[in-house]
């Protein structure tokens, strides 16, 4: 008997190890970039220039260096806090700091790995100027943060994005880039580049369940080419077609001149499914985002609003690519030929990796071999034309009908003739320049590099708690913003809340007894500790009160701050979480959405409903509202549908994935949505077996 209590100990320990400790695996969507030559150069030069608002000059042997060189968030934290004198690494991650303090601190880590080349790539970029602050924890989050490892290219290129993204940074004035640089050969002189960050990255350190994105990008290429005479090919067309031109009427010479193209691309995203630390195992779910790619003219007010989702129906215009002169009996005419086009493409799922290391390990997901010959050839088959006489804009009775029916009888073999001289611009534009230009945040036209850094088994006393989501809305001046936020107990303790944000600006946090997202009556100021057991939720909404006199553009950052104290304990865990407000013009920033879940918690094979409450909470009716959801990860559709409508709106059309499959959800509504009118659409899912 006397070796019993040894026994018991050998027997509990590791019971006790896996209640103390958490296998986590550290994942980015990042670029793998073996070779930057000099296109992939001068697009990170453009697309860094772009972010920063800065001339950047990098030489392609420096983007190499970054992309070769790796670093670890604590040995940047380290440098951190050596230059701040914070006490601990998690404070100095948590810490707002500019970019330039950042990546400083990051060749300070290089260069004690006695990489110089990376130390000096890093100090030689220019952040100075670069306004706004953004935080280590921002960028990598999780309970284990400071063990992720990136390639500083990584770090650089995902910095930029998510300080431009949380500080608004809009691009001042195109980059300009010759085709010579890009390598697009002759047909291409130069290409006005701009670009903005519609949604910020995400890199994870954290257990099975924890998600992760790549940024969402939005490109604009204003593509000047060497003109091209299409006459000989137009004539040899309408020859081949027997188009017979009218009495009077000469053979029309035209030409290929330029382009507006544009490319948005969603964000990659994926989750951890299961991390096996002491076998060195992960496996993810993930998928590629979904790419619009446009031919036209979309306004830059509208293209570069990260908050507005683009309409080809409403968004795209014509835009002049060429032109064509034609004697119209006796008459010289010289018409604007003109064109817009719109491709979507959507991968088909999500993808299972598995890892088994060395780390990192990069894979990719590409779900579609045919992505790219698809897309562009949707793109140049949607091609639509329209011919405009331009000198003299007003002709006489006869030669205006004349002229109709010139452009009638040859429009269809014209449009012929433009796609083929088109097709290969297009496609050496997508493959040229726009997909290396997404390589800069981990993703190409359907695929996405999955990188998992490093793989942990985390012990230690927390957190406890997580406080979620993060906001950011428009609204008017003297309105009033809603943001619900809910924490989550992982462990029994107590909590009290704050906030604090732009002077000027005031806010009220409520507690939301309910959870439904909305101030109801009864529902009081939160105030002083709550006590909440393990695994309880405790919801609260954020107030915003918009002050009258704040200017359009201005922006505030409310930061609600959650103290949480595991009970037993003295230890403040503090949890943060931004709601941004953007003023816009009245009537501009009213639509708000409140999304809620029929089960806390779902098994394989149950169904789950959701409801997307929207309210107009602007002073003037809003029009072509459009709202948009997808399934989530590891779920199926069973039906969509739309509740009663408020007045002023005449029909909804529901666009869904067929029932069993997967994928994105739309409601067009047609009709005005008046000041303070509300509604709600549905949908409801199985979680897949």
């Amino acid at each position: 008997m006397k070796y019993l209590p040894l026994l018991l100990g050998l027997w509990l320990a590791p019971v006790l190890l896996r209640a103390a400790c958490q296998n986590t695996a550290c994942v980015e969507i990042g670029s793998k970039t073996v070779t930057v030559d000099n296109k992939r150069s001068a697009l990170f030069n453009a697309m860094s220039e772009q972010l920063t608002g800065a001339p950047v000059n990098l030489t392609p042997a420096e983007w190499q260096t970054l992309a070769n060189a790796r670093v670890t968030l604590e040995d940047v934290a380290t440098a951190l806090r050596e230059s701040t004198g914070a006490a601990t690494n998690e404070e100095v991650i948590g810490t707002r700091f500019t970019l330039r303090q950042l990546f400083d601190a990051a060749a300070t880590a290089a260069a004690a790995q006695s990489d110089t080349a990376a130390a000096s790539a890093l100090t030689a970029f220019p952040a100075d100027s670069v306004t706004g602050t953004v935080s280590l924890g921002d960028l990598v989050q999780g309970t284990a943060a400071e063990d992720a490892s990136l390639s500083t290219l990584d770090l650089a290129n995902s910095l930029l994005a998510l300080n431009a993204y949380q500080n608004g940074i809009t691009p001042a004035a195109p980059t300009t880039l010759t085709g010579s640089e890009l390598g697009l050969g002759s047909s291409v002189e130069t290409v006005q580049f701009s670009a903005i960050v519609a949604e910020p990255p995400v890199l994870v350190c954290g257990p099975a369940g924890t998600q992760f994105r790549s940024a969402g990008l939005r490109m604009k290429l204003g593509v000047d080419l060497a003109d091209q005479d299409l006459s000989g090919q137009l004539a040899a067309n309408l020859t081949v077609n027997g188009v017979v031109l009218p009495a009077g009427v000469g053979m029309p010479s035209v030409s290929l001149s330029r382009l507006e193209f544009y490319a948005v691309s969603g964000r990659a995203d994926g989750s951890i499914t299961a991390v096996d630390a002491l076998a060195q195992t992960v496996t993810l779910r993930a998928r590629p985002g979904v790419v619009d790619l446009y031919l036209g003219h979309i306004d830059d007010a509208v293209f570069f609003d990260r908050n507005r989702q683009i309409s080809p129906a409403t968004d795209l215009q014509y835009t002049e690519v060429g032109t064509m002169q034609v004697d119209v009996a006796g008459t010289p005419v010289t018409a604007s030929i003109r064109l817009r086009s719109h491709a979507s493409g959507a991968p088909s799922g999500y993808e299972t990796l598995y890892y088994t290391g060395p780390y990192p390990e990069t894979q990719t997901v590409a779900p579609d071999a045919f992505f790219v010959e698809n897309l562009t050839a949707s793109l140049v088959d949607n091609m639509e034309f329209e011919i405009v006489a331009v000198d003299p804009v007003m002709l006489d009775p006869a030669t205006q009908a004349a002229f109709d029916q010139t452009v009638a009888a040859i429009q269809p073999t014209l449009s012929q003739t433009y796609q083929t001289a088109m097709k290969p611009v297009v496609e050496s534009l997508v493959t040229n320049a726009v997909g290396p230009a997404l390589e800069s945040s981990g993703t190409r036209l359907g695929e996405a590099d999955i990188t998992v850094m490093g793989v942990h088994l985390a012990c230690g006393p927390g957190p406890h708690a997580r406080l979620q989501p993060d906001h950011a809305r428009g609204a008017a001046p003297g309105s009033v913003v809603f943001y619900p936020h809910t924490l989550i107990a992982d462990a029994p303790g107590r909590v009290t809340f704050a906030a604090a944000h732009t002077a000027g600006w005031s806010h009220v946090l409520y507690r939301d007894t309910n959870a439904n997202g909305q101030i109801d009556a009864g529902e009081a100021v939160l105030s002083g500790a709550t006590a909440l057991a393990e695994g309880e939720r405790l919801a609260l909404i954020a107030k915003v009160f918009v002050p009258a006199d704040a200017p359009f553009g201005a922006r505030d950052v409310l930061t609600v701050r959650a103290d949480f104290i595991l009970t037993g304990d003295t230890t403040v865990e503090t949890l943060t979480r931004t709601d941004t407000t953007t003023v816009g013009a009245a009537g501009s920033a009213g639509l708000t959405l409140v999304k809620q879940v029929d089960k806390a918690s779902a098994r394989p094979g149950d169904t789950l409903t959701y409801t997307l409450t929207y309210t107009n909470q602007g002073a003037d009716v809003l029009r072509e509202v459009v709202i948009y959801d997808a399934t989530p990860a590891y779920t199926h559709l069973v039906s969509a549908a739309a509740g009663p409508l408020p007045a002023g709106f005449s029909n909804v059309t529901v666009v869904a994935p067929v029932a069993g499959a997967s994928g994105a959800i739309r409601w067009e509504f047609a009709g005005e949505l008046a000041p303070g009118a509300n509604g709600a659409v549905t949908f409801s899912v199985r979680v897949d077996q």
